[in-house]
């Protein structure tokens, strides 16, 4: 009986596949999944100056359709937002709890009335691990001013258009200077910003800790199955619960989120 030989090209052509195979499904898996980690820590100075700093150390874990925001000073407070949904869910953990907001208020609006203008630094200088370089914003909107400097390190490559959707979320001030920023290579990790309301100074500083890129898993950007859904004006504790099926009248309701930096 003969015996029929398998040619070398067919097994050239399965060792191809299957080795595709290898190297894909690792990527098909993370799909979705590869995102950043930034820790900051902000500070704000009221202008009464009789009140001490407001401070924030935030830890935030973004891709590129899912953000969560944690903060330090208030554990039972988590925000995720869904940029592929357009949503916001404000949850409290310990009484198991979650709100279903929209977008901050004013952002389609506010556009052509602020005026900025920006400037490349000749100083460098390190930021942590970082050697940077400086940038002046200024930021004009009717009443409201605002002078800047930012220190960017061109060794963090976030993309900017994931920056700028990002900062949608986070009302139209945040957004414009993301716009703005976008300008020049690298990311803020520090910035000094005093903002004048009329005869008013607020203070406030950023500083970046650490950022690093990761694998994140889905589950971190969902609402846990056992929470249950409140009025968007519900105060915190508040056990007024609701029907999820009724929640579009509430998502529908503005929310600004104060920024963290």
């Amino acid at each position: 009986m003969a015996i029929k030989k398998r040619s070398t090209m067919g097994l050239k052509n399965r060792y191809i596949l299957v080795v595709l195979i290898i190297l894909l499904v690792p990527v098909i898996c993370l799909a979705g999944e590869q995102g950043y980690m930034i820790v900051k820590d902000s500070e704000t100075v009221l202008p009464d100056g009789g009140s001490a700093p407001i401070t924030w150390h935030n830890k935030i874990l973004l891709t590129k359709d899912k953000v969560r925001i944690e903060n330090d000073q208030d554990k039972d407070r988590i925000i995720l937002i869904h940029m592929d949904e357009g949503k916001i869910y404000h949850l409290d953990i310990k009484a198991k709890t979650y709100k279903k907001v929209g977008l901050p208020e004013g952002i389609k609006d506010i556009k052509g009335e602020k005026q900025i203008e920006s400037q490349r630094l000749d100083q460098r200088k390190k930021c942590g691990e970082w050697d940077c370089y400086g940038v002046k914003v200024n930021t004009k909107a009717q009443d409201i001013t605002m002078e800047a400097e930012y220190w960017l390190a061109e060794a963090i490559d976030i993309p900017y258009d994931l920056r700028n959707r990002v900062a949608e979320y986070f009302g139209p001030d945040q957004k414009g200077l993301s716009e703005e920023l976008a300008k020049y290579k690298g990311y803020p990790v520090h910035a000094a910003m005093i903002m004048k309301i009329k005869d008013k100074e607020i203070k406030m500083t950023t500083r970046v800790e650490e950022i690093k890129r990761l694998e994140i898993e889905p589950a971190t950007f969902e609402i846990p199955a056992d929470f249950r859904a409140v009025d968007v004006d519900a105060k915190p504790g508040d056990e007024k619960a609701r029907d999820p099926n009724t929640e579009q009248e509430d998502a529908n309701k503005p929310v600004v989120v104060t920024p963290k930096g």
